[in-house]
């Protein structure tokens, strides 16, 4: 999996970065191993003024082959923001993995019923 990464108004160091990847690898358990799939990761700062309360951003794109997943946080703290993006975006891959395996099974239990009228 390819990671992009930008930061505004913010120094990223190799730190950051081998922190946020770090994270971020824990996804590959839930997407097929393809060329195709990359993330653009945007860590900053919203202001460079204030001293106190959630000044620290960041937002996940990943793309997949079929689909697109974004998660944004906003926290006190550079990797409480990261954290928090990365449970988002695991949360909603596994909600779209769960809904499409139901859509699956429920197109199955169609087939089958149509075959037991078919030939019961």
């Amino acid at each position: 999996m390819k990671i992009n990464f930008k930061a505004t108004n913010l120094q990223l160091t190799a730190e950051i970065s081998d922190y946020c990847r770090d994270k971020l690898n824990h996804l590959d358990k839930f997407i097929p191993a393809d060329e195709s799939v990359f993330m653009d990761v945007e860590l900053g700062k919203t202001t460079q003024h204030h001293k106190h309360g959630e000044i620290f951003r960041a937002e996940v794109n990943f793309h997949t082959a079929s689909r697109h997943f974004r998660a944004e946080a906003v926290a006190e703290d550079l990797y409480a923001a990261i954290d928090e993006a990365k449970d988002e975006l695991s949360a909603e891959v596994k909600r779209y993995q769960k809904k499409r395996g139901a859509l699956v099974r429920r197109g199955g239990r169609m087939i089958k019923n149509l075959l037991k009228k078919i030939y019961g």
